[in-house]
């Protein structure tokens, strides 16, 4: 995420889980993402989806480079977004299934989950 507030969040509630030591939150681009040490396991994102933003049009980018890295860092993987738009779903240029609507604060959302990318 590029909000500090956002990374300290998640970081407080994954602590409060007590998954801490099996997530990583972290203030950086999309183009940082690197895989950590060990074997594939799962990337699970809840990138911006336009809502509550307004302007859904610059996050299509956003969404393609998040694909684009998944794709070529992350072989063997999982990934799961949360979004409430299936146009930025598939601009990420991933083979999702689409999960069911979920009322997330007001908007509903769907998980969109892939097999092990390859």
């Amino acid at each position: 995420d590029r909000d500090a507030g956002a990374i300290r969040g998640a970081t407080a509630n994954a602590e409060r889980a007590g998954v801490a030591g099996l997530t990583r939150f972290a203030c950086q681009p999309v183009s940082a993402l690197e895989p950590p040490e060990g074997p594939p396991g799962l990337v699970i994102a809840n990138p911006p989806y336009g809502a509550r933003i307004g302007n859904k049009k610059p996050l299509f980018a956003l969404y393609g480079s998040l694909g684009e890295v998944l794709r070529s860092r992350f072989q063997g993987w999982r990934v799961a977004i949360l979004t409430s738009d299936p146009q930025l779903a598939r601009a990420m240029g991933l083979k999702f299934r689409e999960g069911p609507p979920v009322d997330h604060g007001g908007i509903k959302v769907r998980l969109y989950q892939t097999g092990p990318l390859g």
